[in-house]
């Protein structure tokens, strides 16, 4: 079937949804149902330890970019499990960028620059 030219997309319509940049996280910090409900982006600043505990009904993904030079490792509360290429947990190093997205019933996948 062919597209009728006025349903073309021009490069410069395209729009992206809005993301929400998250407070900066400069210690320990714990995942929450809000930061799973739309697009949100946070700084990590510091050596930084992010619990996704249990019981969490958000839907949505939500993005980490590591700023500094110390270590981001992710930490699975009680009885949650996060799927990771080769088991990685740690964001690779300044300037990468994990997503972490619920897939339901405490499962997680941990995609992007991870070591």
């Amino acid at each position: 079937p062919s597209i009728a030219p006025e349903s073309w997309i021009s490069l410069g319509s395209i729009q992206s949804p809005a993301v929400s940049l998250g407070t900066a996280i400069a210690t320990n910090a714990t995942v929450t149902n809000a930061d799973l409900a739309g697009s949100v982006f946070y700084d990590v600043s510091a050596i930084a330890t992010i619990t996704v505990p249990p019981g969490l009904t958000g839907t949505e993904p939500v993005t980490f970019q590591q700023t500094g030079a110390a270590d981001v490792t992710f930490a699975a509360g009680a009885g949650v499990t996060i799927q990771s290429y080769t088991s990685q947990l740690s964001i690779a190093g300044q300037f990468a960028s994990v997503t972490l997205i619920p897939k339901g019933g405490d499962v997680y996948a941990l995609i992007g620059a991870l070591k």
